[in-house]
């Protein structure tokens, strides 16, 4: 068990935690096994700009998309894949959050 003295500062580790009680299911990739992959990595091409890492980031509806490639200054690095991954995740609990207060403001 985790105990924070500040209630406004919310870790990684609370993030991550609080998505697992509230997610109900998950897929967990292994590239290096797939034999339509065999592996992967981020290689931009000449030309590539930041923007488009971010792009790749975009959400469809309910839909988030994380990883070291969608992170415009760490692609390619598991920095990247943590800060997108903790970015995605602040986003997810300000839904659940807004979504919270919508239903007691009803």
């Amino acid at each position: 068990m985790y105990f924070v003295t500040d209630p406004n500062i919310l870790t990684s580790l609370h993030i991550i935690e609080l998505i697992l009680c509230l997610v109900s299911e998950f897929f967990i990739s292994k590239f290096s096994k797939n034999p339509f992959f065999g592996g992967s990595y981020t290689d931009p091409v000449v030309g590539t700009r930041s923007d488009d890492f971010v792009n790749l980031g975009l959400g469809i509806d309910r839909l988030f998309f994380a990883g070291e490639l969608t992170h415009p200054e760490y692609y390619g690095f598991v920095q990247g894949a943590l800060f997108s991954g903790e970015e995605k995740a602040r986003e997810i609990v300000a839904i659940i959050q807004n979504e919270d207060e919508d239903t007691f403001d009803r």
